[in-house]
Formats: C-alpha cells, sequence, structure tokens
C-alpha cells in the first residue's frame, strides 16, 4: 500500500498453514469367521439331530459376510490462512475507503484500519448475533478508524481463519466370488462427525474478500465493534468478522466396483 514503506508490507504469506499434521490409517479387521463358527457350533443340538452340512455352510457364510472388511481413514488438523483487514467507508461519515488520500485507483483497499491495543473482550465473540450469519469469529473492537491520511497500522493478513480438525472414513470390503470375479464395496464418510468449521477469508476465492472490511466505525474511540443502546451499532447484521461459509459438511457416499 505505502511504496514509501515496503517494511509496513512484511507479514505471512497469503498461502501460511503454519501448523499442518495430516494421519492416515488402515485396519483390516480380525477374521470372526472362526469365533462365529465357534458360536454356532455352541449353539447346535444334540448330534443325532443337526444336519452335518449346517455349520459348514453357517460358517462359510459367516465367512463371506463378515471377514475381510477394511477401515481407512484420513484425519487433517490445520491452522487457518490469514487474511488482511480492509478500512472501508463507514456509516458515520469518519472514514472513506481511501483514507490513505493516494488515490491508487486499483480497485483495491488504500488503508488499513488501526489497532485499539486497549480494547477490552468483546461479550459477543464467539455467539451468533441476530440479524447475521454464525458467530463472531473475532473481536471487531480491536479495530478502529484511521487517523485522517494515514495507512493505518493494522498491516497486511493480521488475522487467520479458525482452524480445521477433520475426519474422513471409509468401510471396505471384498466379496470374492470366484478366482477371477471380485466385488468391492465400499462406504466414505466426509466429516464424518460434522463439525461446522467456519472461516472468514476463503483464500480459494480471490475474487471475493470475504467478511474481512471494516463498514462501520462508532462509539467514543471510532470502534468497529461499538454497539450503543438506541444509537450506533456497528455489530447487529453486520459482517465484519462473522463466517462468510463454512468448510465441507458431512457427505457420504457408497460405492461397488465389480472386477473380473
Amino acid at each position: 500500500m505505502d511504496s514509501y514503506n515496503l517494511r509496513g508490507n512484511r507479514a505471512s504469506s497469503n498461502f501460511d498453514v503454519r501448523h499442518l499434521a495430516s494421519f492416515s490409517y488402515l485396519y483390516r479387521i480380525p477374521d470372526i469367521g472362526p469365533f462365529l463358527r465357534q458360536s454356532l457350533s455352541s449353539q447346535t443340538a444334540s448330534p443325532e439331530t443337526q444336519d452335518s452340512s449346517a455349520p459348514n455352510n453357517s460358517s462359510a457364510l459367516a465367512k463371506q459376510v463378515f471377514s475381510g472388511w477394511e477401515i481407512s481413514g484420513v484425519t487433517l488438523f490445520q491452522s487457518g490462512t490469514p487474511f488482511t483487514v480492509i478500512n472501508s467507508a463507514a456509516n458515520t461519515g469518519i472514514s472513506l475507503t481511501d483514507n490513505a488520500g493516494v488515490s491508487s485507483g486499483l480497485v483495491i483497499a488504500a488503508s488499513y484500519p488501526d489497532l485499539n491495543p486497549s480494547s477490552a473482550a468483546l461479550l459477543d465473540q464467539g455467539r451468533a448475533v441476530p440479524g447475521t450469519f454464525g458467530p463472531l469469529l473475532g473481536n471487531p473492537s480491536r479495530f478502529v478508524a484511521p487517523r485522517g491520511l494515514t495507512f493505518g497500522d493494522a498491516g497486511r493478513n493480521y488475522l487467520t481463519n479458525p482452524s480445521r480438525l477433520n475426519f474422513d472414513m471409509s468401510i471396505l470390503k471384498h466379496f470374492h466370488f470366484s478366482e477371477a470375479s471380485d466385488l468391492e464395496f465400499r462406504a466414505e464418510f466426509f466429516n464424518i462427525f460434522n463439525h461446522t468449521e467456519f472461516r472468514t477469508y476463503d483464500p480459494d476465492n480471490p475474487g471475493g474478500t470475504g467478511n474481512n472490511v471494516v463498514s462501520c466505525y462508532a462509539g467514543p474511540s471510532y470502534s468497529a465493534g461499538f454497539r450503543g443502546a438506541g444509537g450506533p451499532d456497528c455489530l447487529s447484521g453486520a459482517s465484519f468478522l462473522r463466517p462468510i461459509n463454512a468448510h465441507r459438511p458431512r457427505t457420504i457416499q457408497f460405492g461397488l466396483k465389480w472386477g473380473f
């Protein structure tokens, strides 16, 4: 933003994922045919009244149905990607998109907000506010209107999206009908626990800025998190630091594959 202060743009890269851990696993369920065969044998009647072929047929069917199952999955934990808080026009008229007065004309923000180091924790952070989508993912009170003809000191990529913990699992079974024929059944579960994981800014959609734009400053300190009784309100119905979307919801799919 400020071509005379390149150090002011020093920050994390847009694709910086500071922590990333991925665990993949595959577990083959032990063959329970012998246990089931033993159970069937213990429940049979006397040898004189029991068909000798039944246990063998039952155990063969049990082996076909209950043996050879596999469970696999991928568990992923990653830090959120960074994003920039952008100063925009305020409904109080104290700030403009081009608050620095440089008139770049590049259809990008020309200034950041200022930081308020003494801002207290916001009571609404982490909770939903009527008229908005999802909870607050940060504290808007830490951002105040920049002084006139300044670039703001919040800096580039000052905030990060929430971290993500995701579990994908699958269940697989091979049915062998002959030496040359095989049927594979697969059930796949993406985000199996259906964790709702929000994000304020989507790095895969650079055309949309997300909900990282301050559009309201109010109160004694001209804060983006001010909400007065019967007066200016920068929280209700506002989108700043609210989720723009969420990661993938729980998805379940089934598949059959015949090999011959």
